[in-house]
């Protein structure tokens, strides 16, 4: 293949992707402003049947699911076809295409709002699930420091069998330079927990803020 030939050939393939990308991102806007101009046409050609009728499909897709809202939408062309055609002997085919427009639009952007609405929640789950878990993991200065006082603890209570302890008062002093160490370990778990309640109470506070904007 000739080297413009591939100049051209990619030129075509990033101008539809780009088309592609840009349709799939405004495709609600259209949608939604087909379904407003089919309200406002019901409206102002007092054809409150029309209306009434998306509004319907619309809560069913929210509601209920989108493969319902299409089988209502199905029912009711059906129903307009043979009521126009045996009441009235005639067929109002602009109606008939309006209609199913409104109706398809608004069941696609009913099921999408919801779909958008649950991702939103897992979104925020997994944000307060990923903070839970890093405020439960304890830190390595915190864990150093328990590591090295459990150390020493166990150093004083059972020194080495190279060391001759001579009377009762040397024997009391590892004992309380123990229970003082582990006093130390309690107070600085005592301070971590109190700096993950707060932490905790903080983010929920955030998170209740940001829910009601």
């Amino acid at each position: 293949m000739k080297p413009w030939v591939k100049r051209a050939r990619s030129a075509q393939d990033e101008w539809d992707y780009q088309f592609v990308t840009w349709v799939s991102r405004h495709v609600d806007f259209f949608l939604a402003l087909t379904c407003t101009t089919e309200l406002f046409y019901g409206i102002a050609r007092s054809q409150y049947s029309l209306v009434i009728s998306i509004v319907l499909v619309g809560a069913i897709s929210f509601f209920v699911g989108l493969v319902e809202s299409i089988a209502i939408t199905l029912l009711m062309l059906l129903f307009v076809f043979f009521h126009s055609v045996l009441v009235y002997h005639t067929l109002n085919v602009p109606f008939l295409v309006a209609a199913s427009a409104g109706w398809l639009c608004v069941s696609w952007l009913g099921f999408h709002h919801r779909e958008e609405q649950k991702n939103q929640k897992k979104r925020l789950l997994s944000v307060e699930w990923g903070h839970d878990q890093t405020a439960s993991v304890l830190p390595w200065a915190v864990s150093n420091e328990i590591r090295t006082s459990l150390a020493a603890v166990r150093f004083l209570l059972f020194p080495l069998q190279s060391e001759e302890i001579i009377d009762d008062s040397a024997r009391e002093m590892p004992i309380a330079k123990a229970t003082h160490e582990l006093q130390r370990l309690e107070n600085l778990f005592m301070d971590y927990e109190e700096i993950i309640q707060e932490k905790t109470i903080h983010h929920g506070k955030v998170n209740q803020s940001s829910r009601k904007v």
